[in-house]
């Protein structure tokens, strides 16, 4: 599946009118751009496990990448984590019921994603594998 199609249906559910549209629009334009994040971490050869860590761990390596986009997307993507568990654990917060917050999310899928596009052309992405790599190698010694 193409992780760029929950962004679509975010757009559908953020014209909605009701309290749960407004809510899954946010869980799922935070999908969407994790998964676009996760894709593109793969794609230069970085496997993250999948699982409850992933989350955490693709933020990290956008932040440690030495690309100011990449690091401002995975700060990004931690704000963005807490919204979606705000939308889809604290039904008691009704901050997260409204089309703008909804169309605000969506739309900071959207520079997501337009970000990390960017990031696949070189010399920019030889570059983004480097900055990663050495932040992997820096950790090695830790995890030994």
């Amino acid at each position: 599946m193409n992780p760029r199609e929950f962004n679509e249906l975010a757009k559908a559910l953020a014209e909605g009118s009701k309290a749960s549209e407004f809510r899954s629009a946010v869980s799922r334009a935070y999908y969407a751009a994790f998964h676009v994040a996760l894709e593109s971490l793969d794609s230069m050869g970085f496997g993250v496990a999948r699982g409850p860590s992933a989350h955490a761990e693709v933020a990290r390596l956008l932040m440690n990448s030495s690309d100011s986009e990449l690091i401002r997307i995975g700060g990004s993507l931690i704000d963005f984590r807490g919204a979606r568990n705000k939308a889809d654990y604290q039904l008691h917060d009704t901050r997260l019921e409204t089309a703008a917050v909804a169309r605000t999310n969506v739309g900071t899928t959207g520079w997501i994603i337009r970000g990390l596009e960017a990031s696949t052309v070189e010399p920019r992405r030889s570059a983004i594998i480097a900055g990663i790599n050495a932040y992997v190698e820096k950790l090695r010694p830790l995890q030994e």
